[in-house]
Formats: C-alpha cells, sequence, structure tokens
C-alpha cells in the first residue's frame, strides 16, 4: 500500500511539474519571441503556472498531512481566482459593445501607442471611428488624450490630432490632453483641461471612443470622476490581439477599482 502510495505521489507530482513547466515554456515564448500586442498571455501563463506548479510540490513534501493542506488551499484560492475572473470577464465583455445614454455633445478619444509612422494599429482604430463619428455628427468637439511614452516619439495626443486633421477633421475641433500616461490620468487631465477652457462637465455628454475591451473599464472610472458620458467601440485589430487585451483587461479592471 505504501508503495502505491509512493508511486502515485510521484506520478502525480510529475504530471503537475510537467505542465507548470508547459505553462512557463509557452509563457516565455510569448514574452520573448511574440509581439507586445500578445506578450500579457505569456506574463499571465506565467503566473497561472503558479498553480500547477504547487500542487507538484505539495506531493515532494514528507509530511503527508501538509502535502494535502497545501493543495487544499491551492485548489481553493484557485477556483476564488477563476471565479473572480470570470466575473471581471463577463463585466468587460458585457460592456464591450458600448453604451448609449444620452446625445453627446462632446467626443473623446483615449489614447494608445504610438509607432514610428504614427498611430499604431489599435489607436489608428479608435481614431477611424472617432473620425467617422464626427462626419456624422460635424458641430461636435473632440478632446484627444495621451501623452507621450518613453518609447514614443511624440505625444500620442499630437499623433491623434494630426491623424484626425489629415483625414479632414478641423483643427479647430481638436482639443488635446498630452500629458496623461494611464486611463484614469486620461479621465482626470482631461477634466483639468475641460475647466481651464470653460466648459462645465455637468453640461456636456462626451462619448468615449476606445476598442471594445477597453470600454467596461473607461466607463465606470469616467463616471466615478463625474463625467456623463456614453461609450463606443472602435473595431477589434486582430484575434490574438484582442485576446490578450482582454486577459490583461481583467487585472488592470481589478487595480481601477482599488486604486484609481
Amino acid at each position: 500500500m505504501a508503495l502505491k502510495k509512493a508511486n502515485f505521489s510521484r506520478i502525480a507530482c510529475g504530471i503537475w511539474l510537467t505542465i507548470a513547466a508547459c505553462m512557463v515554456g509557452i509563457g516565455l515564448f510569448y514574452l520573448i519571441f511574440l509581439s507586445k500586442a500578445t506578450m500579457f498571455i505569456g506574463g499571465a501563463l506565467l503566473v497561472a503556472a503558479t498553480a500547477p506548479a504547487l500542487l507538484g510540490v505539495s506531493y515532494l513534501l514528507k509530511n503527508p498531512r501538509y502535502g494535502r493542506r497545501l493543495r487544499i488551499v491551492t485548489v481553493v484560492l484557485l477556483l476564488c481566482a477563476v471565479i473572480l475572473a470570470g466575473i471581471v470577464l463577463a463585466l468587460v465583455v458585457n460592456g464591450a459593445s458600448g453604451t448609449l445614454r444620452a446625445e453627446p455633445t462632446m467626443v473623446m478619444v483615449l489614447g494608445a501607442q504610438v509607432r514610428s509612422y504614427g498611430p499604431g494599429p489599435m489607436l489608428a482604430s479608435r481614431l477611424n471611428t472617432a473620425y467617422k463619428y464626427l462626419i456624422e455628427h460635424p458641430d461636435l468637439p473632440v478632446i484627444v488624450s495621451g501623452g507621450q511614452g518613453p518609447d514614443e516619439h511624440m505625444t500620442e495626443a499630437e499623433a491623434m490630432r494630426d491623424y484626425l486633421v489629415a483625414l479632414g477633421i478641423a483643427p479647430e475641433r481638436i482639443i488635446m490632453e498630452a500629458a496623461s500616461h494611464n486611463t484614469q490620468q486620461n479621465l482626470v487631465n482631461t477634466k483639468q483641461v475641460l475647466t481651464r477652457l470653460g466648459i462645465d462637465l455637468a453640461e456636456e455628454h462626451i462619448l468615449i471612443i476606445s476598442n471594445d475591451f477597453h470600454l467596461f473599464r473607461a466607463d465606470f472610472l469616467a463616471r466615478r470622476y463625474g463625467y456623463n458620458c456614453s461609450t463606443y467601440p472602435a473595431p477589434p485589430i486582430g484575434q490574438s490581439a484582442t485576446m490578450s487585451s482582454y486577459i490583461r483587461e481583467i487585472p488592470a479592471v481589478l487595480k481601477s477599482f482599488l486604486l484609481d
């Protein structure tokens, strides 16, 4: 009997540690060899590999009771994490189609990565969507919000303005906020810019345009900071990048909910 238990423990340990090693290997492959758009999947796999690693280690402990306790704790924490992630993901997916609460009086485009040639694919998707809406609503001004990252040669707001002007949007319709580096700062800094321009936020209904996965977080933060707003989705830019973005939104939403 003891021999059977020892064999079972070795087999179980081997299986769990093999699963953990595979997850780490795939995660490192994503991080090292694939594009930045999908690298967050690699990070998520590295974090998730902790669970099978702990389950494997639990079979190596000399005291069987400690091993059982470690397995129970690991499984309970894993279930809680999966349930929480599922709830957040459901909220993100539910918000991805956008919400129109009133007739907008102003459009706001949230920033994203700028490449050497101009707005990256994600930002270009947002700007093309905004352009179509602005053409259909020629009286609305537009706010472009985004600062300059360490790998960007100009601020996101400047790149966004230049892109819209090149498409035919009049420069005088464009308001720039060029100091923010995340969604929370987009909203706080834009609020300050509008106040300096004498625009009463309470009297405006702002249509926030961003990619679908981003809308839930942008929406609840905007309302937290006093915006009357609706949301409007830009189309996805690719299956792999979209998958990575939805995964990334889970910790981003939790962080924003708790800290922003």
